[in-house]
């Protein structure tokens, strides 16, 4: 397999796009919402998977070096610091669960010690921050692997359940359960459009990365549309699985990360009596974990060190101690009882809609067709909208610290646009000086 052939850069989408949320989040969407909250799924698959096409073709023809693109296209060089802040806050929240997966090689259940919590979660980001330093060839490689690795023994887990369970009882009720109308609300659509964004890794820099480094003879529409299929596909295996877990311990909640860190694991070892399985399934976890995080991880470093002028692996560097820091800071607020998972969340479901649209800002200079470029107005109005609706709904529940966070990140991100224009300007110059 090639790889800069399709099918191989296919792979490397899905992997980016498929992660432990299309194991645990899209079950619990559907099995509220029923079958008006799947239809809005798809629909805002769709729609997001031909922004990311286009996202790519932008980034093919013209970006290269993000921060100097937009501040030769817009004098907004500052601009995609947006993706270094929030893909590090991404990261740094999502580490309590990749920290989970470390663990779920060593004990049974999620470990109560906060030392031992610690530990997990810091050998997690130096796992996501380490594997770059390999090369992005090697990288491609490890997520295509990750990928194959996970569909292959989600699909041999599900088929041993249903051995175990056959299709009747429980199993049926939850497909009836999901099967039944129940209408449909502004709030449906806006949940639903953003697991469809979260699932598909929208507006968080990865896609104008990747742009750069794709072949004149591959298109974008293929990869965005193909990594698309992967990850829907990874949700109905989550679905599938969740189902069946339900219908072997009928007692179990259906929903959260329990079906991954503990239900699963449960039924495979006492059930299915197959504990080398349930290692391998933890093991598969774990990659899934590193597979869709190691890309932002090399957004933020790449960002960093466009900024600064640092080489790529000092970037690297440096993005991985801000990350530890706000992990270890993540999970100390946890111990305290503060709902940090909760509040990082919900700044990156808001972000991920306002980072769709700076993604695709040079789309309507671009030599695409009308029919694309009208589908990329509609989608960014759709996009703004709904984050903007996020925002508000927020606001108006009373809850302050999320939108804030928001809020001060980009007046930060305007405050540092003057400053950031003089230090491009030096370190082009040294640059200059450096290769003359």
């Amino acid at each position: 397999m090639r790889r800069t052939g399709t099918l191989y850069l296919v792979l490397v989408v899905g992997a980016y796009m498929v992660g432990l949320g299309n194991v645990w989040r899209f079950p619990k969407l559907l099995l509220e919402y029923g079958t008006g909250g799947l239809l809005l799924y798809l629909v805002f698959v769709v729609i997001f998977a031909e922004f990311i096409a286009i996202t790519l073709e932008v980034a093919r023809r013209k970006v290269g070096r993000l921060i100097e693109y937009y501040n030769r296209e817009f004098g907004l060089p500052s601009l995609p610091l947006a993706f270094l802040i929030f893909d590090i806050m991404f990261l740094g929240y999502y580490s309590t669960v990749g920290g989970w997966s470390i663990s779920g090689l060593f004990v049974e259940d999620p470990p109560k010690s906060v030392f031992w919590t610690l530990l997990s979660v810091v050998a997690f980001i130096i796992l996501v921050f380490l594997i770059p330093l390999w090369g992005r060839d090697r990288v491609f490689d490890f997520m295509v692997v990750s990928l194959l690795i996970f569909i292959a023994m989600m699909g041999y887990i599900i088929w041993d359940m249903y051995i175990h369970v056959g299709g009747n009882g429980p199993t049926l009720e939850k497909i009836h359960e999901i099967m039944v109308w129940k209408g449909l609300s502004i709030k449906m659509a806006v949940e639903m459009a953003a697991q469809a964004a979260y699932s598909l890794g929208v507006g968080l820099g990865f896609y104008l990365i990747l742009g750069t480094y794709l072949p004149s003879k591959v298109s974008p529409k293929s990869l965005a549309f193909g990594g698309a299929l992967l990850d829907t596909l990874s949700s109905f295996l989550g679905l599938g699985m969740t189902l069946l877990a339900v219908s072997i311990v009928p007692t179990a909640a259906a929903t959260g990360t329990e079906i991954v860190f503990h239900l699963v694991p449960w039924i495979i070892s006492n059930e299915l009596n197959l504990p080398l399985l349930r290692f391998g399934f933890n093991v598969t976890v774990l990659l899934a974990a590193i597979s869709s995080m190691i890309p932002l991880g090399e957004v933020a470093s790449t960002i960093y060190a466009d900024a600064t002028g640092m080489h790529r692996e000092d970037g690297i560097l440096t993005v991985a101690i801000i990350t530890i820091f706000i992990g270890v800071l993540n999970t100390l607020l946890i111990s305290y009882g503060v709902d940090a998972i909760g509040l990082f969340d919900s700044i990156i479901s808001m972000f991920i809609f306002f980072g769709a649209i700076i993604s695709i800002m040079g789309f309507g200079r671009e030599n695409i067709s009308l029919p694309e470029k009208l589908f990329a107005g509609i989608s960014v109005v759709l996009t703004g909208a709904i984050g903007l609706h996020y925002l508000i709904t927020t606001l108006l529940r009373g809850d302050y610290l999320a939108p804030g966070a928001i809020i001060a990140a980009f007046i930060t991100i305007i405050l540092l646009n003057r400053p950031l224009r003089k230090s491009l300007g030096k370190i082009n110059r040294r640059r200059y000086l450096s290769h003359l």
